[in-house]
């Protein structure tokens, strides 16, 4: 965790009214980046996956495969197996603490995305507090599970490790985005369709959730370094946040399950860009004091000074929490 993540957050909240409006090309996706709504119930990390057209730099080696390595954070393939063994047997009535996408559920009754079992899994390399693996069925249908890093029992922050409510957002965003492409032809934020939710741990030992995947291309340089339209991959990555700003937070809200959203701030005095500061700044002394980690430089001056500067706003909006280059693919 660093300094830079609360900057980053603060700095998002301004984003909106300045760029809403002023690019209009390609469409790009983020993927397993963070977005909060800043509003005490509602405020969350989830993925997000934006997808590009092919005109940008085309010719560009894809990145997807390369970042795939075997498995270093351990993943009980064959508890995921018996998952799906177990919705084969009752695919009308889901096991227990399993949640489906509901479009998602309705074409796995109708057969069309049915997994082939045995599974084989590889891990990417990139971004990974939560865990990421590519899993292969057997007839080569290939989708995306992200896992807790451990138990909830076991976890240091559970906050910080919430794919619960990734995967709630991601199937709301994309009921948003069905709706909008039915009255005006147009999709504001395309995300990757989530599959299921598993909360029952007795599968591979902790909670996880299952995604498409998207083939694309993520790049660690922001430099761009060699490639020649630098401006029209940052321009659309400008164009597809501000929508993500466009996303009415109301509607949003009436999508996302209370169970999950609901207020339980413990500084219910403290306005959302505040509450941010004062969390991570509990969870940097806290692994300063446990693993014995240096503290990072500057850092009480900076969140002493962020938390006597922080915007005091009523409203309630979408904002991307950790946008930079590498947590998009084209």
């Amino acid at each position: 965790m660093s300094a830079g993540g609360i900057g980053l957050s603060l700095v998002m909240a301004y984003f909106n009214e300045y760029f809403k409006g002023k690019y209009n090309g390609a469409s790009l996706a983020f993927m397993f980046c963070g977005l909060i709504l800043t509003n005490a119930s509602l405020a969350a990390w989830v993925p997000l996956v934006l997808l590009a057209k092919p005109w940008l730099s085309p010719g560009l080696t894809n990145c997807t495969d390369a970042s795939l390595t075997p498995i270093r954070s351990p993943l009980d393939i064959q508890g995921l197996e018996l998952l799906f063994k177990n919705i084969g047997n009752n695919p009308t009535t889901p096991p227990q603490e399993v949640h489906f996408n509901t479009q998602y559920h309705s074409d796995w009754n109708n057969s069309n995305l049915n997994v082939t079992l045995p599974l084989t899994a590889l891990q990417f390399s990139h971004g990974q507090s939560n865990p990421t693996y590519l899993i292969t069925d057997s007839q080569g249908f290939r989708f995306v599970l992200r896992r807790k890093p451990s138990s909830n029992s076991k976890l240091f922050s559970k906050k910080a490790h919430s794919i619960e409510r990734e995967f709630h957002i991601l199937s709301a965003i994309a009921d948003i985005n069905a709706a909008n492409k039915a009255e005006s032809g147009n999709g504001d934020v395309p995300v990757a369709e989530v599959y299921l939710l598993c909360e029952d741990e007795s599968y591979i030992g902790c909670v996880f959730y299952l995604m498409q995947f998207i083939q694309g291309r993520i790049f660690l340089d922001p430099g761009l370094t060699g490639i020649s339209d630098k401006m029209a991959y940052y321009k659309e990555a400008i164009r597809v946040t501000s929508n993500i700003h466009s996303i009415s937070s109301s509607t949003l809200s009436r999508k996302l399950p209370v169970s999950y959203f609901q207020t339980n701030s413990t500084n219910p005095n403290l306005n959302f860009f505040q509450r941010q500061v004062h969390s991570l700044s509990k969870i940097h002394d806290s692994q300063c004091q446990s693993n014995n980690i240096p503290e990072i430089p500057h850092f009480k001056q900076l969140s002493t000074y962020l938390q006597a500067c922080c915007t005091n706003s009523s409203n309630s909006q979408l904002i991307h929490g950790d946008l930079k280059l590498d947590n998009l693919i084209y």
